[in-house]
């Protein structure tokens, strides 16, 4: 049987962020370990010290609730470190949880909030925001885009080709002569030429 003092011990354990981790079990411990030991330095500090494991025990007993409802305030507060619920979402996640009315829950949260994240805000968001970074999908080009680079790259693969010759000059065209038109031969008179002088008969008499 266990003793009075172990079950004490292991309430004040759970009511710390870490310690909540023992009330799941073995494999989604496990991941959610690897992703704690992500976390900034100040968060880890705040996750796993004792002394905000006293903390929210002593909301338990300021908003009237069971003790060990600690350890789900402590789970509560253990996924928002790790990015799993945000801000936002801590108010309505407690009165889900707790069975809360909900301006117990948002007085609650804003407690949270004001005394155990407000210290660490710059710390907590920039780990957010590379936990996101982190998990975002790579960005795959579109097939149109694909086409592309593909078009692009075989061209910077191909060798160059020498520049094309540069076309030789056009030699003008030399006038042409008509051809001489044929002229039609004289015809020959039927007439006897007139006799000159010297080529008169004799004894013919002019």
């Amino acid at each position: 049987m266990e003793s009075p003092d172990a079950a004490a011990q292991f309430d004040t354990f759970v009511a710390i962020p870490i310690g909540s981790l023992m009330l799941i079990d073995d494999v989604t411990r496990d991941q959610y370990i690897r992703r704690f030991y992500t976390l900034p330095p100040s968060v880890i500090d705040i996750a796993s010290s004792p002394q905000t494991g006293a903390y929210l025990r002593g909301l338990t007993r300021v908003y009237n609730l069971a003790l060990e409802q600690s350890s789900i305030l402590a789970w509560t507060v253990f996924r928002m470190m790790i990015g799993d619920i945000t801000l936002a979402q801590l108010s309505s996640t407690l009165s889900s949880e707790l069975r809360l009315a909900n301006d117990k829950a948002q007085a609650i949260a804003a407690d949270i909030e004001k005394e155990l994240f407000a210290p660490i805000m710059l710390e907590y968001n920039q780990s957010l925001r590379s936990q996101k970074a982190a998990a975002a999908p790579a960005l795959r080009p579109s097939a149109g885009a694909q086409n592309v680079l593909d078009l692009k790259q075989q061209a910077a693969n191909r060798p160059l080709q020498p520049p094309p010759a540069a076309p030789r000059p056009v030699t003008p065209l030399q006038p042409v002569s008509p051809a001489p038109v044929p002229r039609p031969p004289t015809p020959k008179s039927v007439f006897p030429p007139p006799f000159s002088s010297s080529s008169r008969p004799p004894n013919v008499p002019w």
